[in-house]
């Protein structure tokens, strides 16, 4: 029992030196043929169109793959079992519930909008709608029921001369 206990501690000891040399503070990039069979496998049945695929591993852990979707950029993150944690998928206009289309019609008719994606996190579906106005750009966030959850501006254009 005592050669159990202190070949557990001897291994934890080891693993924690490795972890703090190779410090992740940012989504450090890494080859396809470094991401577990079973995250490829559920990308590879979920995004069949999927072009210039980029892998990432998260501080926590989590594989991301960033690529073209229809030639818009897209992204999801698998847990290393392959279960989806985040998906930002581009979509069009007239593919969003109704409720969406109405609230932002209704309340920003004069934005031009610039592009949507669905994002599915924790089992929740939410509508990022990235459009501007003048020299501002902003990404409103509704749920599918049609509620503004955010406004948030993700640009300032600055007035030249």
């Amino acid at each position: 029992m005592k050669k159990i206990v202190f070949i557990v501690v001897i291994i934890n000891l080891f693993m924690g030196s490795i972890y703090s040399q190779h410090k992740i503070d940012a989504p450090e990039r890494i080859s396809e043929s470094s991401i577990p069979q079973t995250v490829q496998k559920a990308f590879n049945k979920q995004y069949q169109e999927a072009k210039n695929v980029r892998w990432t591993i998260t501080q926590q852990g989590e594989f991301q793959a960033n690529f073209k979707l229809n030639n818009e950029n897209a992204s999801v993150t698998y847990s290393y079992t392959g279960n989806l944690i985040e998906s930002k998928i581009p979509v069009k206009f007239d593919e969003i519930p109704g409720a969406v289309k109405k609230s932002f019609n209704d309340d920003y008719s004069g934005y031009t909008i610039k592009n949507i994606k669905q994002r599915i996190s924790s089992g929740r579906t939410n509508y990022l709608i990235k459009a501007g106005k003048k020299m501002n750009v902003y990404e409103f966030t509704y749920d599918p029921q049609g509620n503004l959850l955010q406004k948030e501006m993700i640009k300032r254009k600055q007035k030249e001369g």
